[in-house]
């Protein structure tokens, strides 16, 4: 990454953070307005995000989807955009912590030194596709997650009858529960393609179908997470809390896979440090 991104990734943050604090609803505004300027704040951000990886992508020449700090990147561009074009509706509440999140995932794309980038491969758009269905996923992952903490704050909320301010920004508890659900069956589906398309990929460099490397061996556990999530709800007819909590299991799977298993000795997926 050079330097001529980090204004546009700095600015990002920055409105990222404004608009958690526009839909929070208690400064600089109150009320519908905030809301709204919450949106229009957080859709600033997103655009200068994408220009930012444009940037990357014109300054290493091709797509750098094979170091942590582009992927922390595609992420946290992913979780704005998605909201945006998903979740606009949605109760403003939920942006707050939406956004915070795609705030921290770009503070953290900033805070990780510079890594080598990884080896090529024969069959990019093979490729292409497996890391679009990663980055799709685990943005649709974080939504989900987004939905669990806002559930289990508005229950926390409801217990102590505050029943106004931040209360009344979220979603019901019913809501919070169903988008959790449509998020979750979204990215079960953009996961199930990633590994689908990773083991294809596998077997076309390699050779080999599946290998149990760490990544492969959470990504799978990642799935079974959610797979048993799906079932519950689809099958158990499973609601509220129970499922809730599930749903914040699998993000931690998730998120050990994203993070973790880079620097267990995968030979596909290592994060390398400078």
């Amino acid at each position: 990454m050079s330097a001529d991104e980090h204004p546009f990734l700095l600015a990002a943050a920055g409105l990222y953070l404004l608009s958690a604090l526009l839909c929070h609803g208690r400064w600089p505004m109150r009320g519908d307005r905030a809301g709204r300027w919450g949106m229009a704040v957080a859709a600033a951000g997103c655009g200068l995000h994408a220009a930012a990886i444009a940037l990357c992508i014109v300054a290493a020449r091709h797509w750098v989807l094979t170091e942590l700090r582009a992927t922390l990147l595609l992420v946290g561009w992913a979780i704005p955009a998605t909201y945006l074009i998903a979740l606009r509706r949605a109760p403003i509440g939920l942006a707050t912590i939406a956004m915070t999140l795609a705030a921290a995932a770009v503070f953290g794309a900033l805070a990780v030194p510079a890594q080598p980038l990884g080896q090529t491969v024969d069959h990019p758009w093979f490729f292409v596709v497996h890391v679009t269905a990663a980055v799709a996923g685990y943005a649709a992952f974080s939504l989900a997650f987004c939905c669990t903490v806002a559930y289990l704050v508005q229950e926390a909320l409801l217990k102590r009858k505050r029943l106004v301010g931040f209360s009344q920004r979220l979603p019901s508890l019913e809501a919070a529960d169903a988008m959790g659900a449509r998020l979750a069956a979204l990215g079960f589906v953009l996961w199930t393609l990633m590994i689908a398309t990773g083991a294809l990929l596998a077997w076309l460099e390699v050779g080999e179908w599946w290998s149990w490397t760490p990544k492969q061996t959470w990504s799978l556990l990642t799935w079974t997470a959610y797979a048993a999530y799906t079932h519950l709800r689809t099958i158990g007819d499973y609601r509220g809390r129970r499922t809730v909590l599930i749903l914040a299991v699998g993000f931690v799977c998730a998120g050990l896979t994203y993070l973790l298993a880079g620097y267990l000795g995968d030979p596909y997926h290592p994060f390398h440090s400078s």
